[in-house]
């Protein structure tokens, strides 16, 4: 039996957004397609300006419901706490700068993020492959799309039709640069996907359940956030204020840079990109939540002023990410770091960027502060 869910906004933004987590773009586009906020009065706001869109055309694109999914991208990214994370890889692995699920110790950004959502879900996991089958065939009967990890690369997609009672399934997948070449879809084009042979070892399916009353940020969220901005619990990086202190000791290590062959220097040069990469987009998106106040969800103006001042924060952490990576961008990346006035620069603004963090930990003390006084 063939089931095929049409009208889905694809994954990780092939429109030009910058949807690089890409379980959170899922679950973003799941939002949309069941939830339809396009259809209500929601806000929408600027990510360039952090103020209500007037149609100005920067973001260019005027398509009010791939902004919206923009839109829930920001909140959800933030709310599930992955916006506030800071991961550092001594071994320059690139995976852990682009799923930062894999650093996390267990769902708990999986589950924030589908508690604010407003989503009952199951787990699908460590199954027989017929379990895996028949959860999608029986949720896209429902007209449900299924988020689900390593069922297409090794990172997440949104599988939206499938053929043969689930044994094959298609739906919507942007590659990661770590995929394992023997788990890539049977096609891939444009962000679609097919597969057939798609359950192996760590496949997972989330599989929508029902609606619940969506979460509200509220004191608990903040202290979360707080938590994750000095110190989140991880696997294997080095992750939060401690992130910026190593990358700042490794370009002060004389030695490394003297002794290190080209292979490695491009290593390290690249996760360094990465690193600035990920920090622009995260703290960007972050700026934006705080300052529309989690999307109008905090209408007390002492709580909306805090959130402003944390969303500068951020921004300012964003710009300074931007300049270092047209630095990277405009020579050799393995020279540049070579160089010892370049390090020193990059160091410099590292300082700046952890001091950003720590300033933005102080207000979201008094954030917990004002809700607890009330």
């Amino acid at each position: 039996m063939k089931q095929f869910i049409r009208g889905v906004l694809p994954i990780g933004a092939p429109w030009g957004g910058p949807e690089s987590i890409r379980f959170i773009s899922c679950l973003s586009s799941l939002y949309v397609y069941l939830k339809q906020p396009d259809k209500r009065e929601e806000l929408l706001f600027c990510p360039h300006s952090g103020e209500l869109c007037d149609d100005c055309g920067q973001c260019g694109n005027h398509d009010r419901l791939r902004r919206m999914h923009e839109q829930v991208y920001f909140e959800l990214l933030t709310l599930s706490g992955l916006n506030c994370r800071t991961h550092w890889d001594p071994e320059f692995r690139p995976q852990f700068l682009t799923d930062l699920l894999l650093e996390t110790t267990d769902d708990d950004p999986i589950e924030r993020a589908m508690a604010f959502a407003g989503f009952e879900y199951r787990m699908v996991e460590a199954l027989p492959p017929e379990a895996f089958f028949r959860a999608v065939n029986e949720s896209l009967s429902r007209n449900v799309p299924v988020p689900a990890c390593r069922a297409a690369g090794d990172d997440w997609c949104l599988i939206t039709g499938c053929d043969d009672d689930g044994k094959s399934i298609s739906g919507f997948y942007f590659p990661q640069e770590w995929d394992s070449p023997e788990n890539r879809p049977d096609t891939l084009h444009g962000g679609e996907f097919t597969s057939k042979e798609w359950v192996r070892q760590g496949t997972r399916l989330l599989v929508v359940t029902g609606d619940c009353p969506a979460r509200v940020p509220d004191r608990e969220e903040f202290s979360r956030l707080r938590e994750l901005l000095i110190e989140p619990d991880c696997r294997e990086c080095v992750t939060g204020l401690a992130a910026f202190d190593r990358c700042i000791e490794l370009l002060q290590d004389e030695t490394f840079f003297a002794a290190a062959d080209r292979e490695k220097l491009d290593r390290c040069a690249a996760h360094m990109l990465r690193f600035f990469e990920q920090l622009a987009e995260l703290r960007g998106n972050a700026a934006l939540t705080f300052f529309s106040g989690f999307f109008g969800k905090l209408h007390d103006p002492e709580l909306a002023r805090l959130g402003r001042e944390i969303g500068a924060l951020f921004l300012d952490s964003r710009d300074r990410c931007r300049r270092l990576l047209d630095m990277f961008h405009s020579g050799n990346r393995a020279a540049l770091l070579r160089n010892a006035q370049v390090r020193i620069e990059v160091i410099n603004a590292l300082k700046k960027l952890k001091k950003n963090d720590w300033n933005a930990v102080l207000l979201l003390e008094a954030l917990e502060d004002f809700v607890d006084s009330e």
